[in-house]
């Protein structure tokens, strides 16, 4: 018997040696229906089951082997299959019986803790983990499990501790290092992330998940043309859907507008139901910076692409997740571009209510009425940090409003925080964090049963825009943080302010217009008194200084020849950009170029871009120029006030809307309208004043330093915001 089942094994092997499983499968089979047959059969059928990932009828085999004999190697190969079957439950059972059988089985320790993991246990995994690390310090598998598991956990320092003693066994392990990275990635430590999917690269080129995760760095870093390098080398090895849309994201990130389009294209074309790829589609062409002047006919392809976006959504309404469409590219460049593009984004918002409100309706979650006889205001925002939204917007309600009356309870949807991020916890009642997904931060919010929900900006985040196209509370506002009409139907009022507005700014929103008083925010002045004076990071001249300080895509090119004519105009000059990364500042300047070109100027001798300062250099920066120039269209106002604070004159243009009026709202309450042009002509003579006529800049000067405390600390303002809400809830 013993010398039959030798000779069918072997033959069983050679057959798997030739490729010919199937026929030692049939074999197999066909001899373990007699009895009695050795259980080598079977272990040998299972490692075909598994070689093949038959997990079904592993687990059929490997039960069968174990009516034979009852041992440990067997129960952690059940709990293994179970595992792949997703019955993590029955899987831990197995590996338990495993490590009864032998309790230094360091295998079935590992396997029990990657189960545990699945069932969400990951402290008793740690538990797990541990007791077998103590039995053997230099398996690789279980330091590398432990170390995932620690940084899943945010326990990031004990991760690193794992990482580092997996790394110091085996240095070129390709799938720690990628892992390590990505640990060293949620910390910030960008230079040691970069360094570590470096060396996994070196090791294995083709290795795709660390150049995905490499680029999607590069990305977050804003370095993104080797961002599109490693995206079209992960594209030659996996062209996929997926894949395809993380390239139209860092082409849109470059100001590739074509590139970007035909990216979300080929997505589609791979998976015609990608919800992310027919989502994105519509808003691949709103890029930062345009070398165009024909906005008009990409803004009405955005509306055409919508509709057919609408048509698509109909036809795969029985899609899963098509809320994972919401907001997965935002219209957030739209607002830098001119014009009227509140019918886009009440025609965007329109859809994408209705998507939230379907996925609404299927999450539905009953809260408890909260007992308390304040009035529970909830602030959405992912800005609960130093940050432009959170100094001009956030900030003051959360230390101003009456506690008294108003129970605040602050819903931090961003992923970083910092020491600012302290008042917003201090100041409010409840502060979430790092609550999870969309499903978990609607459970929150509907928990907590607030009056009215606040959101500073809506616009600039996914996640708070998918919450805000959903009826949470009774009231819903937003404000000017992001200083553009939502388009949604779910918020009903647009709160800004009456120096940002006009007798017909109401048009301008899908929400009802509040006007609060003045600059409709509670200022705190943040001017520190900083003692840099080295100006090595920029080249000072003897020359008039015009400090340009809005991000790049806020200059529309339909603008660029005003910087010609005041060169014309005021002879001697030299214009500061700011970038924050490389490709926007080469795009810009090649677009700049063409201008100076056509003027036959040195463009060199009159622009200067530099990259993005601290504080303290950029308030230096400031205190050495000699003109703040406003960007047209899209105004600057958290760096209008910090040239204010450091004494610096503020040229702005006249318009229309909120978003080019915020430095004007500025001037007005400081009683310099005299700086607020009503016509390109004006704004060259005010310039020009400023320039030549020293004693009437310092007269500016002198009434800024006078003057300037009434920006700040307005009570009026939060006395207003605080009656508004009575009168509402």
């Amino acid at each position: 018997m013993k010398y039959k089942t030798k000779e069918i094994l072997n033959k069983c092997i050679e057959l798997i040696n030739d490729n010919k499983t199937n026929l030692a499968k049939k074999i197999i089979k066909q001899e373990t229906l007699q009895e009695p047959f050795s259980s080598d059969l079977l272990e040998l059928l299972l490692f075909i089951e598994v070689s093949e990932e038959d997990w079904i009828n592993a687990e059929i085999t490997v039960k069968s082997i174990l009516k034979k004999k009852n041992d440990p190697k067997l129960h952690n190969n059940l709990g293994f299959i179970l595992n792949k079957l997703g019955r993590y439950s029955e899987s831990v059972l197995q590996h338990n019986k495993a490590i009864d059988l032998d309790g230094k089985y360091i295998d079935a320790y590992n396997n029990l803790g990657l189960s545990l993991i699945e069932l969400n246990q990951k402290e008793e995994a740690i538990l797990i983990f541990e007791k077998a690390i103590k039995l053997d310090n230099t398996n690789i598998d279980l330091l590398a499990n432990m170390a995932s598991v620690m940084s899943e956990l945010k326990k990031y320092k004990e991760a690193i501790y794992y990482f580092e003693k997996a790394i110091a066994i085996d240095k070129d392990n390709v799938i720690i290092l990628n892992n390590y990275a990505n640990t060293l990635k949620e910390i910030a430590e960008i230079d040691k992330a970069l360094k570590n999917y470096n060396k996994a690269l070196e090791i294995d080129p083709e290795y795709v998940e660390a150049l995905f995760n490499r680029a999607d760095l590069h990305r977050e870093i804003m370095n993104f043309s080797e961002a599109l390098k490693d995206i079209n080398l992960v594209l030659k090895y996996e062209k996929n859907s997926q894949n395809y849309c993380i390239k139209g994201h860092v082409a849109r990130d470059m100001c590739c507008l074509v590139e970007s389009e035909e990216a979300f294209k080929e997505a589609i074309i791979h998976d015609e139901t990608s919800i992310e790829a027919n989502w994105c589609l519509p808003f691949s062409g709103l890029i930062p910076i345009y070398n165009t002047e024909n906005i008009g006919e990409i803004i009405l392809g955005v509306k055409d692409k919508l509709i057919e976006l609408k048509k698509w959504i109909i036809k795969n309404k029985n899609l899963t997740n098509m809320e994972t469409g919401v907001g997965a590219i935002l219209p957030f460049y739209l607002a830098y571009q001119s014009g009227d593009n509140i019918k886009v984004l009440e025609y965007y918002g329109d859809m994408c209510c209705e998507v939230m409100k379907e996925w609404q309706e299927r999450n539905e979650y009953k809260s408890e009425k909260s007992i308390t006889k304040k009035i529970k205001i909830g602030i959405v925002s992912a800005h609960v940090k130093n940050h432009s939204v959170w100094n001009a917007i956030t900030k003051g309600i959360l230390l101003k409003l009456n506690k008294k009356i108003f129970s605040i309870h602050t819903f931090n949807v961003g992923k970083s925080t910092d020491l600012e991020t302290n008042i917003a916890i201090n100041n409010s009642e409840s502060y979430y964090h790092d609550v999870g997904e969309l499903a978990d931060w609607y459970r929150c919010l509907v928990h907590n049963n607030c009056d009215i929900l606040i959101y500073p900006e809506i616009g600039m985040h996914a996640l708070t825009f998918q919450l805000a196209c959903t009826r949470i509370s009774k009231i819903q506002l937003c404000m000017w943080g992001h200083p553009e009409t939502s388009g949604l139907k779910t918020i009903d009022y647009f709160i800004s302010a009456e120096m940002f507005e006009n007798e017909n700014s109401d048009k301008n929103y899908s929400e009802k217009l509040i006007k609060l008083p003045n600059l409709g925010t509670y200022l705190i002045e943040q001017r520190k008194n900083y003692n840099v004076t080295d100006l090595h990071y920029f080249e000072i001249e003897n020359i008039p200084t015009l400090i340009c300080a809005g991000a790049l895509h806020k200059y529309e090119k339909k603008n660029d020849w005003l910087f010609i004519e005041i060169i014309k105009k005021c002879k001697k000059v030299k214009f500061l950009f700011f970038s924050p990364n490389k490709d926007w500042e080469m795009k810009f300047y090649e677009r700049m170029l063409i201008e100076f070109k056509k003027n036959n100027l040195e463009i060199n001798s009159y622009v200067q871009i530099i990259p993005f300062l601290d504080e303290s250099k950029f308030s230096n920066v400031l205190r050495n120029g000699t003109i703040y120039l406003d960007s047209i269209g899209f105004s600057g106002f958290n760096t209008a006030i910090k040239a204010i604070e450091e004494n610096l004159p503020v040229v702005s243009l006249n318009n229309d809307k909120l978003k080019g009026n915020l430095a004007n709202a500025l001037l007005l309450r400081l009683g310099l309208r005299e700086l607020i042009a009503n016509s390109y002509e004006e704004y060259f003579e005010i310039i020009n004043k400023i320039l030549n006529d020293e004693t009437y800049r310092q007269l500016i000067i002198k009434r800024i330093q006078e003057n300037k405390k009434i920006i700040y600390e307005d009570e009026e303002v939060i006395h207003a915001l605080e009656n508004f809400i009575l009168s509402k809830t």
